[in-house]
Parts: C-alpha cells; structure tokens; sequence
C-alpha cells in the first residue's frame, strides 16, 4: 500500500523530465544499495537474535527491519512536497479514467515492458540457485554471484541520470536491453569450474541493466502528463497503480513459467540432473533472458515520447488554468 504513493510521487514532485530522471535514479540507487545491505546483514542477525533458534532470529530481524521501513517511509512522505496540481474534472470516474488509461498509448507500450521485465528476471533470478547447484556444482558461489551482480547494478543505476542528459530515455533504454541481453546470453558459454568467466559476464549485464528500472518509472510519469495533455485530466495515481500491477504479475507469471518449463524438463529435486534438465537450467538462466529483453527492446521502439515531444507537452500543461506547478524552493 505504501509502495504506490511512494512511486507515484515521482509524478507530482516536478514536471520536468530531467528532473524525474534525476529522483528516479537516486530511488533505485537507494533501494539496490539498501537491498544488497538487507541480504548482507540478514544471516548474521538470525543467528545474533535467534542464539541457535532461527525462528526468534527471524521474528526479531524483521521486526528491526520493519520498525526501520516506517521510519524511513515516515520521512519520505513527511520531507516531500507534491508540487504538480490540476483541479478535478467535473463528471470524473474510475471508469472514465480506466478508459483514459487505456487509450494512452505511451503507458500501454511501458506496461507490455514492465510485464515482459518481470517475467524475464525473475526466471533468471529464480533459477540461479539451481544454475549453481546442479550445473556449475559451486553451490556456496552462489552468494557471490549476488552480491557481484548487485554491486554492479548499482553502478549502472548511478549512471542513468547522467547518460539520459544526453541521450533520449527511449534509446538508452533500447541500448540498456539489447546490450544487457547480449551479455546474459553470452553466459551460454560458461562451462563448469569457469566462474571468473560467468562473473565477468553478470557484473557487465547487471551493469549495463542497471538504467532500465530508473527510466521505467520516469516514463510513467512522463505518461501521466501525457494523459493530462490529452484528455484533460491526470490521473498519476492509477497510472503507477496500474503499473505496479503489472510489474506483480510479472514476478508471478515469470515464477510459474520457471516451475512449469523445470517440471516438463524432467526436474526432480536433490538428485543427479539428466542431461536434458541441466541444457534447461542453462537456457532458464540465458536464452529465456535474452529473448525477453531482446522482446522489451522490440515493444520500446514503439514509445512515441521523444525528449521534444515531452518538452512541447510540459510547455502546454503550463499555460492550462487547470494545471498549476509549485516553484521549487
């Protein structure tokens, strides 16, 4: 519930689609920095809080994590100031904006994105412990992997502010996909015992990845002013509701088709792999990435808000009696 406030505030903080860029950048910075924070200090407070019982380690760890969540959310909503304002359109509804919604071509062409991203990561993310125990057989690699591929996902994160002043979001948003695909396919090529090999390959696709969630979520702001443009009414909430939903349906069906595709290969769980599950594991863990971002670059080609178009759309909201933006400051 708080997750879509948060999200949506980039929306209404400013209508410049620099700055937008620029807030969701640091979001994400700080979310994969606080992320890989969690996953670094999770095992060691089980086993401070618990003494030997994990159950008490756990209920305590996130506790403090939880207690930790609402103070920093408390600050984020307490700190910032929506600075966007449009007054209600008379005769305004919930259907009336789901169909607004849904002839506004801009956040259907990111939500066709952010669906496809999901399914492709989190079949990739799912599968690499599996990837690890039975293909590689270095199952304890597997915290170094993640913690590698983390690190440099930050690292691309940084960046995105600074690339996007000079390159259209769209196309670095094509270029971070292809580039990205390109690489994880690559890891096809990691045999057994090869690991500096398959962490030379994540480190640089998770870094080159690092842009596309930032600029996902500037985009949906840029959407929802698009839809202000157009029809006269902004309804920034539901477009970032409405994304966040197909970002969850993503993480489920990515989950579903990782568990059907394993299942039909013949998995059987704690026993040697047959030939044809581990050339599976493999494909899960590359190809099935590469072809959904490859997909991803496809369906964004056709995002028809150019740096121009959004400057023109950002001039004319401006002039709207309906439309008011408080100066910064």
């Amino acid at each position: 519930a708080a997750m879509i406030p948060y999200s949506a505030l980039s929306g209404v903080m400013t209508s410049d689609q620099t700055e937008r860029t620029s807030l969701n950048t640091f979001r994400f910075f700080g979310a994969f920095v606080a992320a890989l924070i969690a996953k670094t200090l999770y095992q060691p407070m089980v086993a401070f809080f618990g003494q030997g019982d994990p159950v008490v380690g756990n209920r305590w760890t996130f506790a403090i994590f939880c207690v930790l969540a609402l103070f920093f959310f408390y600050i984020a909503f307490a700190t910032t100031k929506e600075r966007v304002h449009t007054d209600k359109a008379e005769g305004q509804n919930l259907l009336t904006d789901l169909g607004d919604l849904f002839r506004n071509f801009p956040w259907v062409i990111i939500l066709v994105v952010s669906l496809l991203s999901l399914i492709y990561i989190c079949i990739k993310g799912g599968v690499g412990a599996y990837y690890f125990k039975y293909y590689m057989g270095e199952e304890d690699k597997m915290p170094t992997f993640l913690f590698l591929s983390s690190v440099a996902t930050i690292g691309g994160v940084s960046i995105t502010s600074w690339i996007s002043r000079f390159i259209d979001k769209k196309w670095v948003l094509i270029g971070a996909y292809f580039i990205s695909s390109v690489l994880a396919w690559a890891i096809w090529i990691v045999k057994p015992g090869q690991l500096s090999l398959l962490y030379t390959l994540e480190v640089l696709s998770a870094f080159t990845a690092g842009p596309i969630m930032p600029i996902l979520w500037a985009m949906m702001a840029d959407a929802a002013d698009y839809s202000e443009w157009k029809n006269g009414r902004r309804a920034t909430g539901l477009v970032f509701s409405a994304s966040t939903l197909a970002f969850k349906a993503g993480v489920a069906l990515g989950g579903f088709i990782l568990l059907q595709v394993m299942d039909r290969a013949g998995y059987v769980a704690n026993q040697d792999q047959t030939p044809e599950v581990l050339e599976t594991l493999r494909h899960l863990m590359t190809t099935y990435a590469a072809i959904g971002g490859f997909l991803c670059m496809a369906v964004i080609f056709f995002y028809p808000l150019s740096r121009n178009k959004l400057e023109k759309i950002e001039a004319d909201l401006k002039t709207r009696p309906s439309h008011e933006e408080t100066p910064t400051g």
